[in-house]
């Protein structure tokens, strides 16, 4: 053996060694603190090496309609990543040193667009969809980061025969009454369940189980349940399943990096403006009003006129309170067009935004004032969307929480209601 090698070697094992050695003293504590239990999070993410690499299905929607969608995420010391695959595929990638988001999106095959944003909000990585234990998400940031501002309960508590230490946090989001976590100081802090408690609606439950030891330090669950409640007050489970876990792997430059092809139509932050991606730059605005997509003439039904049972959703400008950012609190093009994404994906067989048709490939844009054009026709609010197909699937879609319709429900700023007959004309845009 080399001496470089025996350096390494002794370097290696001495971290896996440290890191071993501070979860077993988290572990024995009598009553940990909150921020002893933060770092032991973290020291996981430490424990995995060159990455975490997760591949994984997720099912969800009420036990009459379920979908499944197959997904990897991809953890380093820089970037997260994350793909999934089903009728809307996306590619999504944040920079923990830029903060820079970027995210690609599929429908059918087909690539329909992009974006770049400053910052985690608003991505996949901000949302319940993606299985994790440090970086778990909740509404306001990962777990290993905002569990520090938690209460320990003074005794553990049992859940699933497991004693686990009960972690209260106060939520900044005031539509929530707390955060509750129950993490395992045998498998270094991870979460056995977290429950996201509102003042008015029913918990969110998040369930972790058949945790596994995948290295030295290491402990990941093979299973992640959340359960919900829609709108209408139909149960809805998501479920995610993982096939395939491996830690301290080399991951290539193409898996890490997202490149928009030449010609993307991409939207920057959330400026609800887009530009044809030139490269290395965004260039050309592109003005939907003066444009109409070849594709729109074969999307999803657009040649025939809908009529059916289906939903209403109704969306409306929140109340924010002075020193609130009022700025979240405003209906965006962007929300629109997602609960539209959303819909076709649950199997919408036609929708219309303000009475007129769109498809998945419309465009959605501001106006300015309060008005927002959709597919080329001015749409005031409130801002109502119908949609022909099942009410149950429709409605279970829109009530997941890791789905960007969660945060309008939280902030009381949208409606979903049954329809017992919907009527989507067949004509798309004005000529």
């Amino acid at each position: 053996m080399s001496k470089q090698t025996s350096i390494g070697f002794i370097f290696i094992a001495t971290l896996s060694v440290a890191l071993c050695g501070a979860c077993c003293a988290f572990s024995n504590a009598e009553e940990p603190s909150a921020a002893s239990i933060a770092e032991a999070l973290k020291a996981q993410e430490v424990a995995c090496g060159k990455s975490l690499v997760v591949n994984y299905n997720i099912t969800f929607g009420p036990a009459d309609h379920r979908f499944t969608e197959t997904n990897k995420y991809i953890r380093t010391a820089d970037v997260l990543v994350h793909e999934d695959n089903g009728i809307w595929s996306s590619k999504e990638t944040y920079n923990k040193t830029t903060k820079e988001s970027k995210c690609l999106f599929w429908f059918k095959g087909k690539i329909e667009n992009g974006t770049i944003k400053n910052g985690i909000e608003g991505t996949i990585f901000s949302t319940q969809s993606f299985i994790e234990t440090s970086r778990f998400a909740l509404y306001e940031g990962a777990l290993c980061d905002i569990i520090r501002s938690g209460k320990i309960s003074a005794t553990k508590e049992d859940v699933d025969g497991f004693q686990c230490w009960r972690v209260d946090i106060a939520p900044k989001v005031k539509a929530f009454e707390k955060y509750a976590v129950w993490v395992d100081p045998n498998i270094g802090f991870c979460p056995r369940l977290i429950k996201i408690i509102g003042k008015t609606s029913p918990p969110i439950v998040i369930a972790f189980k058949d945790y596994k030891q995948v290295g030295a330090g290491v402990w990941f669950p093979k299973k992640l349940n959340v359960d919900a409640m829609s709108p209408d007050n139909v149960a809805v489970n998501s479920e995610c399943n993982v096939t395939d876990i491996q830690i301290d792997q080399s991951v290539s430059k193409d898996d890490m990096r997202l490149d928009f092809p030449l010609g993307t139509e991409v939207q920057p932050g959330y400026t609800n403006a887009a530009y044809i991606w030139r490269g290395r730059e965004l260039k050309t605005p592109v003005d939907p009003r003066n444009r109409r997509r070849a594709s729109d003439s074969h999307s999803s039904g657009s040649a025939f006129t809908g009529i059916g049972k289906g939903i209403r959703v109704t969306l409306i400008n929140g109340h924010g309170s002075i020193g609130q950012d009022l700025a979240k609190y405003l209906v965006y093009p962007a929300d629109v067009h997602n609960i539209v994404l959303i819909l076709f994906a649950a199997g919408a067989k036609a929708v219309s935004v303000g009475g007129w048709r769109v498809t998945p490939l419309s465009w959605i844009t501001d106006e300015a004032n309060g008005v927002i054009s959709a597919g080329g026709h001015r749409v005031r609010e409130p801002w109502v969307i119908e949609a022909v197909g099942d009410p149950k699937a429709l409605s279970a879609s829109l009530a997941k929480p890791d789905t960007s319709a969660a945060d309008l429900f939280v902030l009381k700023m949208i409606k979903v209601a049954s329809v017992t007959r919907v009527t989507v004309k067949a004509e798309l845009h004005r000529r």
